[in-house]
């Protein structure tokens, strides 16, 4: 029976719950796989900042056919009629085309009908330079980039507090390139990040840190051209070392590594004619710079796959429709634009949380009151919240119990909603 699954969540895997669920049941399916993209798997980054307990990184064709099994299946449980809306990006800055993949085997393989594509633009052009976990020096004291809010005040290279005016986040694929100095912290940035270098003091012999700060003859240059032969100006988001001054240093070495889609911050600050800002202006994932031999298009945007079982036609009550006149409108375009979730990411400690706003105009626009929604891969639960606070019903999956405790916490935050005699919504206990 589907009520046995109604208004759940369960502590595992879809392969366990999915199979139970009765056949022609389920509305909607709204989900995000994990992208087989090894989230914190490189030696620049903390391994904590993957999944709490899943290994995203299999071989490409192992993953695929594991996405083919979870489709038939959710096939089989939707109604005819009902919908699947995959959230997926691709990986390698666009090379590996797993959207593509996703919506030829979800029609070939699956049977089910493609409705369209959405594209949703992230906003996160950009420099997105460093990993969430460094430092910046900010007006309150060190902040990790990844908490760091429009309005932080932050040191520029010329020690002065400049307000952020925006910040980017997006996934990079690419060389990192760790700077090693004698005073100050390493320096981590992505291969297209310009650095600040004041050459040797050719007539004295000599090094004044200080004296540097200002010289004429300081230049720019990216990590793959940089030597131990000149001077890094320290960057201001980074922490120094205890008694070490913000100023210039010498470089002792430069190490790279490939890595594959891991999030990547920076921001722009006021404009300020003393801050070089040539750091908050690049788009740091150039590939080969300023050359046509191998030059990367990194992909500031996500995908959202939207296919119908048997039908492009969902029946229901039409005094059940809660999409508003605009908000349909809007919707309705394939080009929706809205940031990705950040500070929730950090709250709850999942690496690849999806914005309520996501689920939220999916539920809107292609169901009813009292739908069913069900996510395979629940996560912190966003999907199931978002269906709640929307009068719809949900079911959910998640093998990780960190996940599955947080989500059961948030769905316990929001009321349920009933209808009274006179039509009025109020909460179940004022009943």
């Amino acid at each position: 029976m589907i009520d046995d699954f109604i208004n759940k969540i369960f502590n595992t895997t879809w392969e366990n719950t999915l199979p139970q669920i009765p056949d022609n049941s389920i509305d909607i399916v709204i989900t995000s796989p994990p992208y087989n993209v090894s989230l914190g798997d490189n030696k620049f980054r903390d391994k904590s900042k993957g999944y709490d307990i899943y290994d995203d990184n299999m071989p490409y064709e192992d993953y695929l056919a594991w996405m083919d099994k979870l489709y038939t299946e959710c096939y089989r449980v939707l109604k005819p009629g009902g919908r699947i809306c995959i959230n997926i990006g691709d990986g390698a800055n666009g090379s590996i085309c797993t959207h593509a993949d996703f919506t030829v085997r979800m029609r070939d393989k699956a049977g089910f009908i493609p409705i369209t594509t959405l594209v949703w633009d992230k906003k996160q052009i950009g420099a997105s330079c460093l990993y969430g976990d460094e430092l910046i020096n900010t007006s309150g004291g060190y902040k990790e980039i990844r908490d760091i809010c429009v309005g932080d005040s932050v040191l520029t290279h010329k020690r002065r507090f400049k307000k952020v005016t925006e910040v980017f986040h997006r996934k990079y694929t690419g060389y990192m390139y760790r700077i090693k100095s004698n005073l100050c912290e390493d320096v981590v940035v992505t291969g297209g990040h310009p650095l600040l270098l004041s050459p040797l003091h050719r007539k004295c012999g000599k090094y004044h840190p200080k004296k540097c700060v200002t010289r004429e003859d300081n230049y720019w240059e990216i990590p793959e051209k940089i030597s131990g032969e000149n001077y890094l100006v320290c960057p201001r988001y980074s922490k120094m070392k205890v008694g070490s001054y913000h100023g210039f240093y010498r470089i002792k070495s430069v190490e790279k590594e490939w890595v594959n889609d891991v999030d990547v911050y920076n921001m722009e600050v006021e404009e300020d004619h003393s801050y070089v800002g040539k750091i908050a202006y690049h788009n740091c994932a150039w590939g080969s710079y300023q050359s046509p031999s191998c030059p990367s298009f990194p992909t500031q945007f996500e995908f959202i796959i939207v296919m119908g079982k048997e039908t492009k036609y969902h029946k229901g009550d039409k005094e059940k429709i809660t999409v508003g006149g605009k908000e349909f409108q809007r919707n309705s375009r394939a080009l929706w634009v809205f940031p990705p979730e950040t500070q929730m990411m950090k709250e709850y400690g999942h690496p690849a949380m999806f914005p309520s706003e996501l689920p939220r105009r999916l539920i809107q626009q292609l169901t009813y009151e009292d739908d069913i929604v069900y996510d395979p891969f629940n996560g912190v639960g966003t999907t199931c919240v978002v269906a709640k606070q929307l009068n719809r019903r949900y079911i959910g999956t998640e093998m990780s119990k960190k996940y599955y405790e947080t989500s059961l916490v948030r769905l316990g935050a929001i009321p349920t909603m009933i209808k009274t005699k006179s039509g009025e919504e109020v909460p179940e206990w004022m009943v």
